[in-house]
């Protein structure tokens, strides 16, 4: 493992297997970032659709050289998203890379578990119940027909965000989406993934790291977290049940999308050595099964939705049909991040976008305070 600075040059220069050649070519980079910026909203993605025309990888070879493309670009804008370079849009990488130079970095030290511990302050929650289907009422709100272990039941709503994935916004509001909504919705694609969560006893972690794996060195998995068992709650279940010490760390590999594919019928065992043996390669002290104080295999068929180029041009026009409806007043909303990008800041980012879309859309106008 090679730690660097992916911010700067020299920096990017010091990843094994970049060419310094290209390395300086990334120069380039700066110029072309500042004459996209304006374009370039982490919040509003679809605003860079002029930019969704080619494959990342077609368009890292050609700015800055093979040995960027493959050994930074492509895992800085992939790795741990189950997108491929060779596919998905040149678009996430320049999101990514404006976003990233002007954010500070930032981790869940209490674990993220502890973050969504937070979310139902003060709101109504209910749990363990399957929206079956959402329906139109004459007043513009809506009926949520809901299931759960005790029977069928109906919320109305005067406003409401669908923050779920595309299929499963698709099966509950088809009725109340307009044919172009559909119609993007239909084409979004999402790959399976597997992740092999191992906990350390012997091992720790003085801050959480993640290691990108490019895809030429031939390994199943395409990123690694090292977190310390502070930062581990929600992620590999309770970690204190587990044998976890406050000293020990949990490592999380997310393994490629094709290596998931082609496994997706083995046993789990079979999955977890080659997994393993992979992982040993990064993190050894894996090896010692001493040392280990759980691993947890975990199989997502519909892991996370695939960005290929052509994408945020789609969803430019989902998004300019639902403005038009919003301006009409219909009062439906969508979050996910199938439509912001393949990573939990762009999930949140859509979240944030769908909730103040509704507030401004329910807010009274006769109070000033909104």
């Amino acid at each position: 493992i090679s730690a660097v600075d992916g911010s700067s040059r020299l920096g990017v220069a010091r990843i094994p297997g970049v060419r310094l050649l290209d390395a300086l070519r990334l120069v380039r980079l700066d110029r072309l970032l500042a004459r996209y910026r304006p374009l370039l909203d982490p919040d509003a993605p679809e605003r860079g659709g002029r930019f969704d025309d080619r494959s990342l990888r077609d368009f890292a070879t050609l700015y800055f050289g093979r040995s960027i493309s493959e050994r930074w670009i492509g895992p800085f804008s992939t790795s741990g998203t189950l997108n491929r370079p060779e596919d998905a849009s040149r678009l996430l990488f320049l999101l990514r890379a404006a976003s990233h130079r002007s954010a500070a970095l930032a981790t869940l030290r209490g674990g993220i578990g502890a973050f969504f511990a937070e979310l139902p302050e003060g709101l109504d929650v209910r749990l363990g119940a399957t929206v079956e289907e959402v329906a139109a009422r004459s007043d513009g709100g809506f009926d949520v027909h809901f299931r759960t272990d005790a029977g069928g039941g109906t919320a109305p709503a005067d406003g409401l965000i669908l923050a779920v994935p595309a299929a499963a916004t698709l099966r509950a509001a088809r009725p109340v989406l307009a044919p172009a909504e559909v119609d993007f919705l239909s084409a979004v694609e999402t790959v399976p993934a597997m992740t092999l969560s191992v906990g350390l006893t012997g091992r720790g972690f003085d801050v959480a790291r993640r290691v990108m794996v490019p895809a030429g060195e031939g390994l199943p998995v395409e990123a690694v977290s090292l977190l310390p068992a502070a930062a581990t709650c929600g992620l590999a279940g309770d970690a204190a049940t587990k044998g976890l010490p406050a000293e020990g760390g949990l490592v999380v590999a997310v393994s490629t999308a094709a290596f998931a594919a082609r496994q997706g019928g083995a046993a789990d065992e079979v999955v977890a050595k080659e997994l393993f043996d992979a992982l040993a390669r990064i993190v050894p002290a894996v090896r010692s099964e001493s040392g280990r104080a759980f691993s947890a295999l975990n199989r997502i068929p519909e892991a996370m939705p695939r960005f290929d180029a052509g994408h945020f041009r789609r969803l430019a026009s989902f998004r300019r049909v639902h403005g038009t409806l919003r301006a009409e007043g219909r009062r439906l909303y969508f979050a996910g991040d199938h439509l912001a990008g393949p990573w939990i800041e762009a999930a949140v980012s859509s979240g944030r976008r769908a909730a103040e879309e509704l507030l401004v859309d329910l807010a009274d106008p006769a109070d000033p305070a909104g």
